[in-house]
């Protein structure tokens, strides 16, 4: 049982690797040195929509993204939350990749402006209400 929800886990994160590639290509690449974390962090700036599980949908400023999560910045905590994140699709712009993830971690740093953290769970679509 766990070899198989960790073969699907590795299969879902080859999936998010790929689709992250394709999106970022060369944009705001790190030197490796300056990377504390295991998975290389890309800094990107890029408005993005997102979509809560519960139907609320918002406009987010992207921070940085890894392969395994990222940070970004919106007009609310999303702390404990699933959202369905729409990625521009390079291929097929009237397409998006969509990615779900979990907000992990949030904090206020400045007035109405919330830094939110989280993983990626998988490459997905949201289910219709």
């Amino acid at each position: 049982m766990t070899s198989s929800l960790l073969l699907r886990e590795k299969c879902q994160l080859q999936k998010i690797r790929v689709s992250l590639r394709d999106f970022l290509g060369e944009k705001g690449q790190m030197p490796p040195d300056a990377e504390r974390r295991s998975e290389e962090r890309n800094s990107l700036k890029l408005s993005l929509q997102i979509r809560t599980e519960d139907g609320q949908e918002f406009s987010v400023l992207s921070q940085d993204v890894s392969i395994s999560g990222f940070r970004l910045a919106a007009s609310s905590s999303l702390l404990g939350k699933k959202i369905f994140l729409y990625l521009p699709n390079p291929n097929d712009p009237t397409a998006p990749e969509v990615l779900t993830a979990r907000i992990l971690w949030c904090v206020e740093v400045a007035n109405g402006v919330f830094e939110n953290g989280g993983v990626f769970l998988g490459l997905d679509s949201p289910r219709a209400d």
